[in-house]
């Protein structure tokens, strides 16, 4: 099962229990219903305050772990890949709950996925360092828009739609605009990147490093604006 927990307290607010094991969860906007991934291949709206679920996307018969899971700018789709389903990535439109998918090799790992708010774009860190990028509008093929040097361990985009923002254990962060074709590298980390995030008007980076550093950037030219020491 899982667990939500209360950020202030650490007491555990609601335990999501089922048949099927849980394998990922994620927020939607406003931090009252989460989407669950169960191994089953079955995906669920949450709520929070009260445990109910909705399915969303039934099983997909053949289930498998679910490798990555996230939800769009504004929380209207779902974007998941599992290594046991074909094609590799399932986009559910939580609005019309329809299901549509995208292609990818099989032998692909997907270390982290992400979407624009329309899920025009679906991005993804693969464990061989490629961060790929698909345009539903388009081709609807994965192309690599960025490479990472090791394991990349995240990607997301600006709230535009037209940069993927990527970090990893190469100590880099990359930022790919999608449009103007250019990679933007943000330096300075000394150890891997564990996380990043846009701001909500997609000007600053922030990224934050096994060394204990929460960094901000200029997202239009990379300069360094901050750096906070945990």
């Amino acid at each position: 099962g899982a667990v939500v927990l209360d950020a202030g307290t650490g007491a555990v607010t609601l335990r999501i229990d089922g048949a099927s094991p849980v394998e990922r969860a994620v927020f939607l906007p406003g931090g009252r219903r989460l989407v669950v991934a169960r191994r089953d291949g079955t995906l669920e709206v949450v709520e929070v305050g009260t445990g109910d679920a909705r399915v969303v996307a039934g099983a997909t018969g053949r289930g498998g772990e679910c490798d990555a899971l996230d939800v769009s700018h504004g929380g209207r789709f779902v974007v998941e890949s599992r290594r046991a389903l074909a094609p590799r990535v399932r986009i559910v439109d939580l609005e019309t709950g329809t299901t549509s998918f995208l292609a990818a090799p099989d032998d692909w790992i997907w270390l982290g996925i992400t979407s624009d708010a329309a899920a025009r774009r679906v991005a993804g860190a693969a464990a061989d360092g490629a961060i790929l990028c698909a345009d539903r509008d388009g081709d609807a093929v994965f192309r690599t828009v960025a490479e990472h040097d090791h394991v990349p361990l995240g990607v997301a985009f600006d709230p535009a739609g037209d940069r993927v923002l990527s970090w990893g254990e190469d100590r880099r962060a990359i930022v790919a605009d999608l449009v103007l074709g250019t990679r933007q590298e943000l330096f300075l980390h000394q150890q891997g990147v564990t996380s990043a995030a846009w701001s909500p008007d997609g000007r600053q980076i922030a990224t934050w490093s096994s060394e204990r550093i929460l960094r901000l950037f200029d997202a239009a030219d990379g300069r360094p604006v901050r750096a906070i020491q945990a």
